[in-house]
């Protein structure tokens, strides 16, 4: 695998993929503690039927993080910017800073070494992302039943018009496993996002913070045009009841985009010896 390979190791030994690790799978194990584990309790009580109403049971589906609108799900996808920029994302400047990228270039093609560090950041704020929403699930599905949700029901935030409605209601799983793709994916383009500004900063928590930045303007402008499928926190949410695959994929195209162009294409060029 040669310098891509060596890439991921640092990846895997840097403190910062670590640290949102350890932030992120704090932030979805309050909220099983919270908002599953006290509905999974009502799972084994006797219903009443007093009232002639039969309450459809809790699930996995609708309960975990991904399925719900909590405070917790809400912070995840908010700090999900800056989670993501903290593994690796700063690394290329501090390859640049201490001299590392001298080294590895005089051993290897600086287009290689370029092309590894922008596959490695991806990965790395993708992995960083998806590991505590996966770990909300397991959770959730250890103390919950993972039965098909009745649209008739009215249980869960995903309606007839959300995207991929349908899947949600036939096959469940591929609906939570398409919105981990879509996560992942998002995730790794506002790293590398991160990452191509760095031939513009002078200081480490510039590339760390801008992502951050970046999507706050974008929700207030979202919010302002009163199109809120626009926010980076909404099109993200496996439970967004509205529509939200033109604005994932215009927002994510234009940032992964801008990420190429400025690091792989114009940045393999630059001196940076």
């Amino acid at each position: 695998m040669g310098i891509f390979g060596e890439e991921l190791k640092r990846m895997w030994r840097t403190i910062g993929l670590y640290i949102s690790l350890l932030v992120g799978c704090v932030i979805v194990i309050m909220h099983w503690v919270q908002y599953v584990l006290p509905y999974a309790k009502t799972i084994n009580t006797n219903p009443d039927y007093s009232r002639g109403m039969i309450v459809y049971p809790v699930n996995a589906f609708t309960n975990w993080i991904g399925g719900t609108d909590t405070m917790y799900s809400k912070l995840l996808f908010l700090l999900l910017p800056m989670l993501v920029t903290l593994p690796y994302a700063v690394s290329f400047y501090q390859d640049c800073k201490n001299g590392y990228i001298n080294y590895v270039c005089t051993r290897t093609s600086q287009k290689s070494y370029f092309q590894a560090k922008f596959l490695a950041v991806f990965l790395s704020g993708g992995i960083v992302s998806v590991i505590p929403l996966l770990l909300n699930f397991i959770l959730s599905a250890t103390v919950m039943p993972c039965i098909k949700v009745e649209a008739a029901a009215g249980a869960g935030f995903v309606l007839p018009k959300s995207s991929f409605s349908k899947i949600f209601f036939q096959h469940p799983f591929l609906f939570n496993l398409i919105c981990l793709v879509m996560v992942f994916v998002f995730a790794g383009t506002l790293a590398v996002f991160a990452l191509a500004t760095t031939f513009y900063s002078k200081y480490i928590y510039t590339p760390m913070l801008f992502p951050f930045i970046l999507c706050l303007v974008i929700m207030a402008f979202a919010d302002l045009i009163q199109h809120y499928e626009w926010q980076p926190m909404n099109f993200l949410s496996p439970a967004y009841s509205s529509p939200r695959l033109v604005s994932f994929f215009v927002t994510t195209g234009i940032l992964l985009f801008i990420s190429w162009w400025e690091f792989l294409f114009r940045g393999k060029k630059q001196d940076v010896l």
